[in-house]
C-alpha cells in the first residue's frame, strides 16, 4: 500500500511565518527540519509561501524584494541534511523578469522539483544558484530506510493538475495551500481535491501558523486524508510554538469531530493566537480596550488575556523568552504549574490595561459588568466619565450657529455618534503613553451595515472580533463563560465574569432613557447573520434572500412583509456602509470571509430590490 512507504518517515509542518520576515521564517523552517531529522524523517513538506511569509501583497512586486528572497533562500538550503526531502513555497523571478509562485521540492541542497502555482499555463525558467526550468507531474521520491530502498510519487496539487483531461497520478497528493482558519476550512480542501481524486490514493494537507500579515489567522492544522476525502490523521490546531509538526504514522480509525462547544473553542483560540502573536511581531507592550459592558469588548479583552495562558501552558520556558524579548521583565521563578494564577497574577495587569468611559446614558449594569470582567482577569482598569468632552463639542458646533438644534429629538444620530467618537481621544492617548496597541471592538454585522460609529468602536490598531458575527459571539461567550478556557496542559483558565453578558441584551447606550436595544436598532442577529450569509458569502440577491428565508422566519406575527421590510433595509444599509466597510481597522480573518465589498457610489440599490415586489 502507498501509505505504508511514507508511514513513520514523512512530516507536514506548519510555520508561524511573519510575511516578508526571510531570517525568522527560514530560521523556523531550519529549527523543524533539524527537528524532523532527529525523529528519523526522510521526508518534511511545508506550506505553500513558508519561506517568504504568505500575504507579501505589494511586496511581491517589488524585484528588488524578490531577489533578496532569492539570495536568502540560496542560503538556506545550504543547511539542509543530504538524505531528506524538504518541499516549501516562495515567490521566484523568473529570467522573463516576471515573478511566480512556486513550490520546491529540494533532496539536500539540489532542486528535484520547481513548479509554478499560481498559474496553469506558465512556464518559466530560473537563475538562482543554478538554472531551473519549472515543470509540473508526479516526482519519485527515492530514499533509504535501514539500508533498504524505498520510493513514492507525489504530486502538487495546483490548477495543472485540476485539468479536466489529466492523466497525471501519483501515490501522493501535497495540498500546500495556507487557508486562514474558517469554520469549513476542511470542506475547502475537500472541494480542493475532489476534482482530482482519481489521481492520487492519499492527501497531504499543509497549513501555515499564527498571524502573518496582521490579516489572516492560519490555525496550523495539517490532515492525511484518502482520496475520498475520509481524515487518516489531522494534527493540533492554534500552536502557540514557532512551529507544529505531525508526523504521518499508522492510520487512526474514528477521528472525532469537532462538536459546537469544540468550534467556539478553536474560535475563541483564534483571537488569541492573533493578538499574542501581533504583540510579539510589533514588539508592542500589550493592548487598551475600552471596556463597554457590552459583548464584543468583552471578548476582546478576554482574549488578549486568554492568548497568555494559552501561551505559558504550551510553551513554558519558551514563553518567558519570547516576553524576554519585548523587554518585559519576568520572574520566571514564580511560576508554580499554576497557569491560571501566574497569568492573572502576573500578566495581565501589565498587557491589558481597560478602560470604562461612562456618560449620563451609561447604566449601573454596564459598568458593573466591565469592572467585574476587569478584576476577574486581573487586567488594570481604569473608570472615567466623557459627558465634559461631549458637552463642550457640542457647545462649540452650537456656538456658530444658534439655528443648530443639537438635541436628541432633533438630531439623535449626530448626538449618539459624538459620544463614542468623544471616547477616543483620551483612549488614543492612554494607548500612546503604554506603548500599547488600540483594539477596535467592533464586529462582522454591525460592520456589514454599518451599525458602529466612525472614529468611535471603529477606531483601533486591529479588530479580532471583525470578521465573526455577532450572534456566533453570543454562543461563543456562554461557550466560554461556561467551560472556560481549555489549557494544552490540561487544565482551565476560568474568565466566570463573561456569565451575565451570555444573557443580557447587547445595547449601544447612546441615547436617553435607558432602554436602547440594538436587535430594536437593526433586527434579530440571528436574522440579520442569516443575510449576511447569504449576501457577503453566498452573493445572493435580495429575492433569492426572501425565497430561502421565508420558510424560515415567517411564523406568527413575523410575517412576509415584514421580512421584505427587514431585507430592504439590510440591502439599503450594506449598500450606505460601504464607505464604513473599507475604513474598518484590519479584522483577523478568522472565520468568516471579510474582502466581500460593494461600489461605494452605486445605482444599483433599486434594481435589486425591484425582484421583491413580484414575488408573494
Amino acid at each position: 500500500m502507498p501509505y505504508r512507504k511514507i508511514e513513520n518517515y514523512c512530516s507536514l509542518v506548519a510555520i508561524n511565518t511573519l510575511a516578508g520576515d526571510l531570517k525568522r521564517n527560514s530560521t523556523n523552517i531550519l529549527k523543524a527540519v533539524d527537528y524532523c531529522y532527529a525523529h528519523n524523517q526522510k521526508m518534511v513538506f511545508f506550506a505553500h509561501m513558508a519561506f517568504s511569509g504568505h500575504n507579501l501583497k505589494a511586496l511581491q512586486q517589488v524585484k528588488s524584494f524578490i531577489k533578496k528572497i532569492h539570495e536568502a533562500f540560496i542560503e538556506f538550503k545550504s543547511s539542509l541534511k543530504d538524505d531528506m526531502y524538504v518541499g516549501l513555497g516562495l515567490p521566484l523571478l523568473g529570467t522573463d523578469d516576471n515573478v511566480y509562485e512556486c513550490y520546491v521540492i529540494l533532496k539536500g541542497q539540489d532542486i528535484v522539483h520547481l513548479e509554478i502555482v499560481d498559474d496553469v499555463k506558465a512556464s518559466a525558467t530560473f537563475s538562482l544558484d543554478n538554472t531551473y526550468t519549472s515543470s509540473h507531474g508526479p516526482l519519485q521520491l527515492e530514499f533509504n530506510v535501514n539500508g533498504r530502498s524505498e520510493h513514492a510519487s507525489v504530486m502538487l496539487l495546483n490548477k495543472n493538475t485540476m485539468a479536466e483531461d489529466t492523466k497525471l497520478k501519483a501515490d501522493f497528493l501535497i495540498c500546500p495551500y495556507a487557508l486562514p482558519y474558517n469554520i469549513n476550512n476542511f470542506a475547502q480542501y475537500q472541494k480542493m481535491t475532489a476534482p482530482v481524486a482519481d489521481c492520487f490514493s492519499y492527501a497531504l494537507f499543509i497549513n501555515l501558523l499564527g498571524n502573518d500579515s496582521g490579516y489572516e489567522i492560519c490555525d496550523g492544522q495539517c490532515f492525511v486524508t484518502d482520496n475520498k476525502g475520509t481524515i487518516l490523521q489531522k494534527g493540533s490546531a492554534f500552536s502557540f510554538d514557532d512551529y507544529s509538526v505531525l508526523f504521518v504514522k499508522e492510520k487512526t480509525a474514528n477521528i472525532k469531530q469537532n462538536d459546537e462547544s469544540d468550534l467556539y473553542q478553536l474560535s475563541f483560540r483564534a483571537c488569541a493566537l492573533g493578538l499574542f502573536d501581533y504583540m510579539l511581531k510589533s514588539r508592542s507592550k500589550g493592548y487598551v480596550v475600552s471596556l463597554s459592558g457590552g459583548a464584543d469588548s468583552a471578548v476582546c479583552a478576554s482574549a488578549a488575556v486568554a492568548a497568555h495562558a494559552l501561551a505559558l501552558a504550551e510553551l513554558k520556558d519558551r514563553y518567558f523568552e519570547k516576553m524576554h524579548s519585548l523587554g518585559f521583565n519576568l520572574d520566571a521563578s514564580l511560576f508554580t504549574g499554576n497557569v491560571e494564577q501566574y497569568v492573572k497574577q502576573y500578566i495581565a495587569p501589565i498587557v491589558l490595561t481597560t478602560v470604562y468611559q461612562g456618560s449620563v446614558n451609561s447604566s449601573d449594569t454596564t459598568f458593573g459588568v466591565a469592572k467585574n470582567l476587569a478584576e476577574n482577569l486581573n487586567a488594570t482598569f481604569y473608570n472615567w466619565r466623557i459627558d465634559t468632552a461631549v458637552d463642550a463639542y457640542v457647545s462649540m458646533v452650537q456656538s456658530v450657529n444658534p439655528a443648530f438644534e443639537l438635541t436628541f429629538e432633533k438630531n439623535d444620530l449626530a448626538m449618539q455618534s459624538i459620544q463614542a467618537r468623544a471616547r477616543l481621544p483620551g483612549l488614543w492617548l492612554l494607548t500612546n503613553v503604554e506603548n500599547k496597541l488600540l483594539i477596535a471592538t467592533s464586529n462582522r454585522s454591525e460592520g456589514a451595515v454599518g451599525y458602529c460609529t466612525m472614529d468611535g468602536d471603529t477606531a483601533g490598531s486591529i479588530s479580532p472580533i471583525g470578521a465573526i458575527n455577532k450572534s456566533i459571539l453570543l454562543k461563543l461567550i456562554a461557550c466560554i463563560a461556561k467551560d472556560g478556557v481549555k489549557l494544552s496542559d490540561g487544565s482551565v483558565f476560568r474568565i466566570d465574569a463573561l456569565s451575565p453578558l451570555a444573557i443580557m441584551s447587547p445595547t449601544a447606550e447612546l441615547r436617553p432613557g435607558g432602554c436602547q436595544k440594538d436587535e430594536d436598532d437593526l433586527m434579530p442577529y440571528a436574522l440579520l447573520d442569516a443575510m449576511i450569509e447569504l449576501f457577503f458569502d453566498r452573493h445572493k440577491s435580495p429575492g433569492e434572500i426572501y425565497t430561502e428565508l421565508k420558510g424560515r422566519v415567517c411564523t406568527g406575527e413575523y410575517h412576509s412583509s415584514l421580512l421584505k421590510a427587514d431585507i430592504r433595509r439590510f440591502f439599503s444599509m450594506c449598500f450606505r456602509a460601504q464607505w464604513k466597510r473599507e475604513r474598518l481597522a484590519p479584522a483577523f480573518s478568522c472565520m468568516l470571509s471579510t474582502d466581500f465589498a460593494l461600489p461605494v457610489l452605486s445605482g444599483a440599490l433599486e434594481s435589486l430590490l425591484a425582484e421583491l415586489d413580484t414575488l408573494d
